[in-house]
């Protein structure tokens, strides 16, 4: 993300959490859903999830994070 903003490159608003309670304050911060939740761990794609609603967002992140 720092290089494609070096570069001037346009990127979604983007918030990191460190803990599932933190969820519904973070999408609120970066627009509200709908939004990606993605681990911060490499995982090549699994653990990447769109997430249509604040209620679903929520409730994806719970095994995510277990």
């Amino acid at each position: 993300m720092q290089l494609l903003s070096r570069k001037g490159l346009s990127l979604p608003r983007t918030g990191f959490a460190n803990h599932p309670n933190n969820v519904k304050d973070l999408i609120k911060n970066v627009g509200g859903a709908p939004c990606v939740i993605k681990l911060l761990e490499d995982t090549q794609g699994i653990g990447v999830v769109l997430a249509e609603t604040t209620k679903s967002a929520e409730a994806i992140v719970e095994p995510l994070w277990g």
